[in-house]
Parts: structure tokens; sequence; C-alpha cells
């Protein structure tokens, strides 16, 4: 089921074309408040009812801006109180110490959050440290599998289960962690088992 709806996208939409109006009526803002600078600093050497009356213009100019400015940094802050819904990554351990065991993960891929991007190679990767060998030595291991291309703006779970990943899982290596990659990018590392327990 799609994360996106009507009334967030309105929401997007509004926060972006609100802080677009904000910056134009701040920089007609500062433009104004240099104009009064100017125009303040020609009537203090030397007064004239022009003068004054152009001071007053633009200093009316200037409380005009800071006016439309309060009132858009009020919608945008009313916007921005909008919770919109994020990416959420969640790992699962099944049947750790049998013949066969599974890693799954549950995606929400929310198009208003790019911690997680869909719609591009994601690759779930679960790496163990720790394990002693005979010869004294640390053994390390690394598996990985890959969520469909075609998955975005939805929430979704993947796995994997074999026999192979069954001995990886089941204590030998007191140090397993799980954790998404797109590109270079690794993110959502989470523990799976912490000194040779697991942890989810």
């Amino acid at each position: 089921m799609s994360v996106s709806t009507p009334y967030f996208d309105f929401i997007v939409r509004s926060k972006d074309e609100v802080t677009t109006e904000l910056e134009a009526s701040t920089a007609q803002l500062e433009r104004r408040q240099a104009k009064v600078e100017y125009l303040q600093s020609l009537v203090d050497e030397r007064s004239s009812n022009q003068r004054l009356k152009r001071l007053a213009k633009w200093t009316a100019l200037v409380e005009e801006s800071e006016a439309t400015n309060d009132v858009l940094i009020g919608r945008l802050n009313t916007l921005n109180d909008v919770e919109l819904p994020k990416d959420e990554v969640t790992f699962s351990l099944s049947n750790p110490t049998d013949d066969i065991s599974g890693i799954q993960v549950t995606i929400t891929d929310s198009p208003y959050d790019d911690s997680f991007v869909g719609g591009q190679r994601t690759a779930v990767t679960i790496a163990g440290t720790g394990k002693r060998k005979r010869n004294g030595g640390v053994s390390s291991f690394g598996t990985r599998f890959y969520i469909p291309e075609t998955f975005e703006d939805d929430t979704g779970t993947f796995g994997i289960a074999s026999s192979k990943l069954a001995s990886k899982v089941d204590g030998s290596y007191p140090d397993v962690t799980a954790s998404l990659l797109q590109g270079s990018q690794q993110s959502f590392v989470t523990d799976i088992i912490t000194d040779g327990q697991p942890v989810i």
C-alpha cells in the first residue's frame, strides 16, 4: 500500500511554496531596510520635509514586509508541525539455532524521507566477526541479498533463509550485524547477534 497520500503531497508542495515566498519576502525586507538606513542617514545629515516623507514611506514599507514575513513564518511553522511518514527499517531473525535459519527485513519507504530511497538497487548485507579458528585466528563472513528495484513508496518484507546461514547465526560468530547498502552508502546498521546472543 502506498505510503504517499494527496494530503501529505499537498503539505510538501505548500512547504516548498511558502519557503520560496519567505525567501523572496526576506530579500525584499533587507532591501527596504537598507533604503531606510540610507534615508535616515540623509535626514541625520540635513532634515527636510521631502526627506522625512520619503523616510516615513519606506519605514511603512519595512513594516509591511515584516508583517508579511511574520505571516509566512507562521504558515511555515504550521506546515512543519505536520509529521510526515518517515522511512523505517526493522530486521528479524528466525530459527537461529535450527538447521535452516533466516533473516528478514521490513522496509517502509516514504517518499517524504530520503533515509531509504526506493526504486533502486539495494542490498541487504549481513556480516559477522569474531569466530575463533583452530589456529587461533579470528574469522569473519559476509553475505547479501537484494531488494527488488521495483520496490518504492510502500511497505514490504524481504528475507533470506538457508542452512549455510544457520551456521552463521547460531552464536558461532559473536557479533553479527545487518544493514542496507545503496550504492556506496550503508545505512540502518542493526545488531543481530551480540556476544553470541540474538538481540532482535
